[in-house]
């Protein structure tokens, strides 16, 4: 059985199962409202909406509230629901501040499409 390219580049013993988690992702409906049905051939503007979200912000990550908050921002990451634009850690004073910037996206039915 042919190893996967993940398995070789992480080094995963021989036999050992290697999965992926794609979490399912989630769109904003509208209060007693159904998900419509969406055609190939509706136009751009009548289809799924993606809308991203960008985010900045200084992380002190002795700050307990602040490391919380970081870790939120990058398990949404992990999950798929956001991309990482840059992210910068630098030792001062004693602590650890973080610089990140990222966006985080979701899905929303278009006003036209509303049931």
């Amino acid at each position: 059985m042919p190893e996967s390219s993940v398995a070789k580049v992480l080094n995963v013993p021989r036999g050992v199962p290697t999965a992926r988690y794609y979490p399912p992702q989630t769109v904003e409906v509208p209060p007693n409202s159904e998900v419509p049905l969406f055609g190939k051939d509706d136009k751009p503007e009548n289809k799924l909406q993606q809308i991203f979200n960008a985010n900045v912000r200084v992380f002190n990550l002795s700050v307990e509230q602040d490391l919380k908050d970081y870790t939120e921002v990058w398990q949404k990451i992990t999950f798929g629901l956001g991309t990482i634009s840059e992210s910068v850690v630098n030792f001062h004073n004693g602590t650890y501040i973080a610089l990140l910037r990222w966006s985080e996206f979701s899905l929303k039915i278009p006003d036209t499409k509303k049931v």
